[in-house]
């Protein structure tokens, strides 16, 4: 029977990368980025997945809330829940495991890790997982057909186009978004600002934009008091580290092309 996922992300981006990684490797999927509560609870008991992937930001109710009222309902507390969080911090990583989660997950994804962490969860439904089982258990899931140069070039391929497609969506979105977190700040709405920063940094972490990511954290920290200023830093800021990451792109696939058709002519 086909092993059932639910994410849970207000950003509807990080809930298609994932649904990409998990629906290619055999998995039905359901994302759920609206109306984000505790009643979840009682979705999740009527869908009973295998495993749930939950952010930790999100706005209303933080994943180690929802974690914690999933671990303690009766009819979902037997489910794993891996936390996904560009944090890192011991304190976080903590919270994580106080709130009952088996797992946790960095962000930006690496597709070889979603699936490692995912097959050692659904195998280990109790106590703790660390963010990756060791090299060892890894590797042995694969078959050494899935390390030729075809194979590996075929996932460096389908990464960059992840990533691209994150681009893309960011260029598409991002001018609307910071139009309406620079109106937030300009009337003094703190829950306007937090809400459009947060979707901004749902695309941000994913592209590794780490300073553009502090500094809409520095905005939320005191909302209401957020400058113009600072938005004038965030767009520098902002076109920089973007130009940086397409700039990466083009030039990796530039630099991949004669590898992998050395690679394939060696194969062959």
């Amino acid at each position: 029977m086909c092993k059932k996922i639910v994410i849970i992300d207000d950003v509807p981006l990080n809930i298609r990368l994932l649904q990409e990684i998990f629906e290619d490797d055999g998995y039905q999927v359901y994302g759920i980025c609206n109306n984000i509560s505790r009643e979840l609870v009682f979705d999740l008991a009527s869908i009973m997945p295998d495993i749930v992937f939950l952010d930790v930001m999100m706005p209303g109710i933080s994943g180690y809330e929802l974690c914690s009222c999933i671990k303690e309902n009766s009819a979902t507390k037997h489910i794993p829940v891996i936390m996904l969080t560009a944090m890192t911090e011991k304190e976080s990583v903590d919270r994580a495991f106080a709130a009952g989660a088996q797992g946790f997950l960095s962000k930006p994804f690496d597709e070889e890790d979603v699936l490692a962490i995912l097959r050692a969860a659904t195998k280990k439904t109790h106590g703790q997982i660390n963010a990756l089982p060791a090299p060892s258990v890894h590797f042995k899931q694969h078959s050494k057909e899935a390390f030729s140069a075809k194979a590996v070039f075929e996932k460096l391929h389908k990464n960059i186009a992840l990533y691209q497609a994150t681009v893309s969506s960011f260029e598409k979105n991002t001018s609307q978004l910071l139009l309406e977190l620079t109106l937030g700040i300009d009337r003094k709405d703190g829950a306007a600002i937090i809400q459009k920063s947060h979707a901004l940094k749902g695309l941000l972490m994913f592209l590794g934009a780490k300073e553009s990511v502090r500094l809409l954290l520095d905005i939320e920290k005191d909302a209401k008091g957020a400058a113009f200023h600072q938005m004038e830093r965030l767009y520098h800021t902002l076109r920089n580290e973007i130009y940086h990451v397409t700039s990466l792109l083009n030039e990796l696939l530039i630099e991949l092309a004669p590898v992998e058709t050395s690679c394939r002519r060696n194969e062959s």
